[in-house]
C-alpha cells in the first residue's frame, strides 16, 4: 500500500485471523466487518460534514438490497430515464417535492440504501431535515451516459463519518467475503480514507479490523518514522 507504510503480510494475517474467528462463531446472518480508525489528536467538527464516500472493490451491499433514489422534480422524468437506459438496481424514485417527513419511518423500514441525484447536494440536507442523517444518501450522477455503470460504481462504495473524538469506524467488508476480498477493500478505500481524514496521514495513529463482538486486530500502527513532526493541534 503505497499511501501508508503497512506491513502487508501482518495485515493479511490479522484479516485471516478475524475471518477464522467469524467462521468459528458460525453467525446466522451476514456480519459486518469494521475498519477502526484511531487518530493522533481528537477530531473537532464545528459543523456537520457529509460522510466521505470510499470506493471498495467488493460490494458490501447484499443480494436483495433495496435502494431508494431522491431526485429532482418531476420524478416521473427520472423514472423514465432509468427505464430508457435499462438501468437496474433502483427500486423507487422520490422527487424532492413529494417527500414528506411523515414517510421517514416507512422508508427506513422498506429500503436499505438511499441514493440522491448529485445536483441536489446543496439542498438535500435542508429538504430532508433529520431524515438526512438517518438515511445517509450517497450521491449519484444521473448525467452519466452509462447509468448502469454509475449505479454499480455507487454500489461499490461505503460511507465514512469522521465524528468528534479520536476513534471512527467504517464498514469495510462482510463476513460473506473472503479474507482476500476484505483486504482488497481496505487497500481500495485507504487513499480516499486518508484524503478525507482531518489532518490527513499525519493524524493517523492506527487501523484495526473487527466485528461488533470480536477483539480488534491490527492493520497498521504508527511508528516514529511513518510521519513528520507531531504537534498538539486538533482538527
Amino acid at each position: 500500500m503505497d499511501v501508508l507504510a503497512i506491513d502487508e503480510k501482518k495485515a493479511r494475517q490479522s484479516v485471516k485471523a478475524l475471518y477464522a474467528h467469524i467462521h468459528k462463531q458460525q453467525p446466522d446472518q451476514p456480519e459486518a466487518v469494521w475498519l477502526m480508525v484511531h487518530t493522533m489528536r481528537d477530531i473537532v467538527r464545528i459543523r456537520e460534514s457529509p460522510p466521505v464516500v470510499l470506493p471498495i472493490k467488493h460490494a458490501i451491499q447484499q443480494a436483495g438490497t433495496r435502494r431508494c433514489l431522491f431526485s429532482r422534480d418531476p420524478q416521473q422524468k427520472i423514472k423514465d430515464l432509468l427505464a430508457q437506459k435499462k438501468a437496474k438496481g433502483i427500486h423507487n424514485v422520490i422527487g424532492l417535492s413529494k417527500f414528506r417527513k411523515s414517510q421517514a419511518k416507512e422508508l427506513l423500514d422498506k429500503y436499505d440504501v438511499f441514493l440522491a441525484d448529485k445536483r441536489l447536494a446543496r439542498v438535500l440536507s435542508k429538504s430532508l431535515g433529520k431524515f438526512y442523517k438517518e438515511c445517509r444518501p450517497t450521491y449519484i450522477d444521473l448525467d452519466q451516459p452509462d447509468l448502469q455503470k454509475e449505479i454499480i460504481r455507487v454500489v461499490h462504495t461505503t460511507l465514512m463519518d469522521y465524528r468528534k473524538g479520536s476513534t471512527c469506524a467504517v464498514k469495510i467488508a462482510m463476513s460473506t467475503h473472503t479474507p482476500d476480498q476484505a483486504f482488497d477493500n481496505i487497500r481500495k478505500a485507504l487513499p480516499d480514507l486518508l484524503a478525507g481524514l482531518p489532518g490527513g496521514i499525519d493524524n493517523l495513529r492506527s487501523l484495526f479490523i473487527k466485528t461488533s463482538d470480536s477483539s480488534s486486530l491490527p492493520i497498521y500502527q504508527y511508528k516514529d518514522d511513518d510521519h513528520g513532526d507531531d504537534d498538539d493541534d486538533d482538527y
